[in-house]
């Protein structure tokens, strides 16, 4: 669960920006109960892979820490051989004789000044990671937010990768 999917969930938008308010106020207006109590049943972390990728929103022992790349430890880990985190939207990783700590960026709105969607493959085996980019239409998610209540801005900035 993020710290989006929470604000939704249990209508606790406080402490967000003119846009990510809006954008909260939209899906609670757009969103069935049913898909709202569904954001509300995600779990804070999840373990994956037999159990060897634990995948959380934001850091592992504080849900809504930002934790960037350069910030990254290996004391970050438990028991599993990846972290998989989000919430700061940039693409970044590590590797430590522990194990794996890794943003895979963000597909819809990254923020690391690079507008295209990322991504990034994981081999266990190996313990390489291999960050990936790839090109969207973001015109086309622009009229699609020029189409809603929302602000424009929530569109037009994906086009600096912010």
């Amino acid at each position: 669960m993020g710290n989006h999917d929470r604000a939704v969930a249990f209508d606790q938008a406080y402490g967000f920006n003119d846009m990510a308010a809006a954008a909260v106020d939209h899906a609670r207006e757009t969103c069935s109960d049913d898909q709202i109590e569904w954001l509300g049943d995600l779990p804070e972390q999840r373990l994956v892979c037999d159990d060897r990728m634990k995948v959380v929103h934001g850091h592992p022992h504080d849900p809504d820490r930002y934790t960037y790349p350069e910030e990254y430890h290996a004391d970050m880990l438990d028991d599993e051989d990846v972290l998989v985190m989000g919430h700061t939207h940039v693409q970044g990783h590590e590797i430590f004789d522990e194990g794996l700590v890794l943003n895979p960026g963000s597909v819809g709105q990254p923020r690391d000044s690079d507008p295209r969607a990322a991504y990034s493959l994981v081999d266990f085996d190996s313990q390489e990671i291999e960050a990936r980019r790839v090109e969207y239409d973001i015109d086309r998610v622009v009229d699609a937010v020029r189409d809603t209540d929302l602000p424009l801005r929530i569109g037009t900035r994906l086009r600096s990768g912010q």
